[in-house]
């Protein structure tokens, strides 16, 4: 006998009983719940746009799934929304089902953008920090200089990183390795921060993942020196032998869910205390109603308000930065 498929009430329910909450079957019970949905929803996406898959390096995981409006409106190139998944450093790929994340490349495309999604080498598989910051800007860069072909305009690229891709985009945006170099302007018009870890806390089960990934056992330096947070303070406050970094290469904003993480809630209040000392304003934040950690990444596209509503948004955000 099969089971009846979810709908969008049986997910608000299953979001609600489960808030906060988080454990190893939280994402495989979720995904069992949207597939069949996006299924659907991907159909009329998918006569809309056209999808390639490219490399941007040598690793067989340095790969990006681009997708393009079938009818592309008559004048300049399009804004590209570059898509970097999660996964908790050693998880995720461009498409985790069938059709997610085809949702996030479908719903920008056929509101006329480019959509690149990529994924980028993990921890336990021979990646280690500063190596998930270094292939996004490494695809970043591929994008830049390659999307026109596709329809992209290079000059106008936004960024959209979920979880540990978020991490590594504000890594790779705090260290520089975004910026503009010799003249050029940087790879980004704009990056979202979509529930990403800003710290890195060693006392709960990413402890083995944050050891790995960032080569050390030891507690201390994992709190104090190595996640985004930690790089933001080493950049942006400088130190006895080095100037403090003077701004960000491009727009921000951070998004976070209403049943978020504990660490992520955390790491986040710290940065925003952080930023703030350092720019004396507050960084562009909101809460996605509705949502956990993942919920909204795995809906975007369904028809349905709380899903609307963060697209809107972020269709919103792309436009205003590539403006």
């Amino acid at each position: 006998m099969t089971e009846p498929q979810a709908t969008i009430a049986t997910i608000r329910e299953k979001l609600s009983s489960l808030g906060a909450g988080w454990d190893a079957n939280t994402v495989p019970d979720l995904l069992k719940l949207y597939e069949p949905l996006q299924a659907a929803q991907n159909t009329k996406g998918t006569r809309a746009v056209v999808t390639v898959t490219t490399n941007y390096g040598p690793h067989e995981r340095h790969r990006i799934d681009i997708y393009q409006p079938v009818v592309f409106p008559s004048g300049p190139t399009l804004p590209v929304v570059a898509y970097i998944h999660g996964g908790g450093y050693v998880g995720g790929d461009t498409q985790v089902t069938p059709n997610i994340y085809a949702n996030v490349g479908n719903y920008f495309a056929s509101r006329g953008h480019v959509v690149c999604n990529i994924t980028y080498r993990l921890a336990f598989q021979g990646a280690h920090f500063p190596d998930g910051a270094i292939d996004v800007a490494d695809a970043l860069r591929w994008v830049r200089d390659n999307i026109s072909p596709y329809g992209g305009d290079p000059n106008r690229v936004v960024a959209l990183g979920q979880s540990a891709g978020g991490s590594h985009l504000a890594s790779a945006l705090f260290l520089g390795l975004l910026d503009g170099k010799d003249g050029s302007a940087p790879l980004l018009r704009g990056a979202v921060l979509l529930s990403a870890a800003f710290g890195s806390n060693p006392d709960g089960e990413m402890y083995p993942i944050l050891k790995e990934y960032f080569q050390t056992d030891d507690k201390g330096e994992l709190a104090t020196r190595w996640g985004p947070g930690a790089l933001f303070r080493q950049e942006f406050f400088g130190s006895h032998d080095k100037a403090p970094r003077k701004e960000l290469p491009c727009e921000l904003l951070v998004l976070l869910a209403e049943w978020e993480a504990e660490e992520i809630v955390a790491g986040a209040l710290e940065w925003f205390g952080d930023y703030r000392r350092r720019f004396r304003r507050l960084p562009a934040v909101e809460v996605m109603k509705g949502h956990n950690h993942v919920s909204y990444c795995f809906g975007l596209g369904l028809e349905a308000e709380e899903y609307e509503r963060t697209g809107r948004r972020l269709v919103e955000f792309v436009r205003e930065a590539t403006s």
